[in-house]
């Protein structure tokens, strides 16, 4: 599996594609300095409690300081064909710095675009990353891309598979919030399960054509939510 880390003197937030199957989302200091800026003052997020990447839902006290994770899937009537999702994603709590960036390293990515920026002095897409200047405290940045992360399994199902997001520094992994919705066709598609199956760290959240869930957590999280194909159409 490809792994590789760019190695750079500032925040990034990493999105890896780790072969064909998985994207993965993490974010990793570089300097003592960078995690002291994140974790300032009275946060309850300080260096003597970290987790050494084994999955923990939390309960965090102060959860306005936790790096935010919203992703919104699509998985529309192509998708069955092509394994083609859309992708909204935003984040909230970034960490004020001079220079950051998001560096998506999916196997399969198109067409990423910036939706919107707040507390953001300018950003730009570069290729597959999103390049950003003057951080202020309560940033926020919302993105649109195009993944292929939907696969077809040997049984004619098909799972959408995602992760393993983390918020990491050295060896230690600190707690994350995540908010994950996947939109489906509900007349092609059923719902069938979702892994890791933690109901009460991770209830789902079920409307016609759409689950989600919403969590905070520690370590290492890779979400799969797995479909029945209700017309069994043939995907390739």
């Amino acid at each position: 599996m490809r792994q590789n880390m760019m190695t750079i003197s500032r925040l990034s937030i990493f999105l890896f594609g780790l072969m064909s199957i998985l994207a993965c989302e993490g974010v990793e200091f570089e300097s003592q300095e960078e995690l002291e800026a994140w974790f300032y003052d009275d946060s309850d997020t300080s260096s003597g409690r970290v987790s050494g990447g084994e999955l923990v839902f939390v309960s965090p006290d102060k959860p306005e300081t936790i790096l935010h994770s919203r992703n919104q899937f699509t998985i529309n009537t192509k998708s069955i064909d092509n394994g083609w999702v859309v992708l909204q994603q935003c984040y909230a709590n970034l960490t004020p710095q001079k220079e950051s960036q998001v560096v998506y390293q999916y196997k399969y990515m198109r067409k990423l675009t910036i939706v919107s920026s707040h507390q953001i002095g300018s950003s730009r897409v570069e290729g597959q990353t999103v390049q950003l200047n003057d951080i202020q405290s309560n940033a926020e940045l919302c993105v649109n891309a195009e993944v292929r992360i939907f696969y077809q399994n040997p049984d004619k199902s098909f799972t959408l598979v995602s992760g393993p997001y983390h918020l990491k520094f050295l060896d230690g992994y600190y707690p994350m919030h995540l908010s994950f919705t996947v939109n489906f066709p509900a007349g092609q598609l059923q719902f069938t399960g979702l892994e890791p199956n933690h109901p009460q760290d991770m209830p789902a959240q079920f409307q016609a054509g759409q689950v989600s869930i919403d969590t905070y957590f520690e370590g290492k999280l890779t979400i799969k939510m797995n479909f029945k194909n209700l017309k069994n159409n043939q995907k390739k």
